[in-house]
């Protein structure tokens, strides 16, 4: 594999090694290369990891930097309406915050670090 999709399935795994209790809802990742799904079947909370790209760029005569990019998408079919025909905020409150609990965890306790190579 290369380091781009070593990098996507590592993200991927530690999501899916999260600590009980880090992430509500619960979920599992999974690393694929175009997030294509039917409405219908987006009931549930689906957590995909898509290896974007790779630039590189010089850091000197001798050595490169290779930055990786790695989208993380969270999607989920909103059900709740409300008697104004809006999407209820309860329901999306939850994945809302669910992203800033993943960063104030990561930054705690590094169970998610990014990750970059020179070479």
């Amino acid at each position: 594999m290369s380091v781009l999709t070593d990098i996507a399935s590592a993200v991927a795994t530690e999501l899916n090694a999260a600590p009980a209790g880090t992430f509500e809802p619960t979920f599992t990742a999974q690393r694929v290369y175009l997030p294509q799904y039917d409405l219908k079947d987006m009931i549930d909370l689906h957590v995909t990891v898509v290896p974007k790209g790779v630039v590189v760029q010089s850091a000197s005569r001798a050595v490169s930097q290779y930055d990786y990019s790695i989208d993380v998408a969270v999607q989920k079919k909103l059900l709740a309406i409300t008697a104004g025909g809006t999407t209820d905020p309860a329901e999306i409150d939850p994945l809302c915050l669910w992203w800033s609990r993943s960063q104030t965890s990561s930054a705690s306790d590094g169970w998610l670090s990014s990750r970059r190579r020179r070479g």
